[in-house]
């Protein structure tokens, strides 16, 4: 069980994320910047290793910033962020006509606060390379997505690991 220490620096670590969150928000919002249906900003969750929420800040159209809180199956909570770089029309190029589809891959970091028999009350960083396909609704501001995450976990211990999710977002 996390001991309180470690409560503390989690519960920070997640209001310091949520500030950051609203301040880049309204920065993408006053730069005009769009996705889906014009919209700047999306919410949404992922579901798979980890599963929790997602969210998608628009530095510009085509490099969103990612970030996330989630928990893994073999307990513990990660809080990331990840700078992507998206491609609109490769899809559109690969099947040779129209399509709503985009890649995109970025790289990133994470923390995690382990509560696990191997790690307990421990803090580690984790540095990700996102690779994804969305596809956006022309006639709602949604996006599902699917993505894959190798990943280096650097401390407290050195691993390899390989995360992927389905997820969901709602443009605003």
């Amino acid at each position: 069980m996390f001991n309180t220490l470690a409560k503390n620096m989690a519960k920070s670590l997640f209001l310091s994320l949520l500030l950051f969150i609203s301040f880049q928000s309204s920065f993408a919002a006053s730069n005009g910047a769009g996705t889906a249906m014009g919209k700047s900003t999306g919410v949404g969750f992922v579901v798979g290793d980890p599963t929790g929420i997602v969210l998608q800040v628009n530095a510009n159209t085509l490099n969103p910033i990612d970030f996330g809180a989630a928990y893994a199956w073999d307990h513990w909570f990660q809080f990331w962020g990840d700078y992507t770089f998206h491609y609109p029309r490769w899809m559109s190029n690969l099947v040779k006509s129209r399509s709503p589809i985009d890649a995109y891959w970025g790289v990133g970091a994470a923390i995690l606060a382990a509560d696990n028999r191997y790690y307990s009350g421990s803090f580690g960083l984790l540095a990700r390379i996102p690779f994804g396909l969305e596809m956006k609704l022309e006639t709602a501001p949604i996006g599902f997505f699917v993505e894959l995450v190798p990943a280096i976990l650097f401390a407290p211990a050195t691993n390899f690991y390989f995360q992927a999710g389905l997820g969901l977002r709602f443009y605003f």
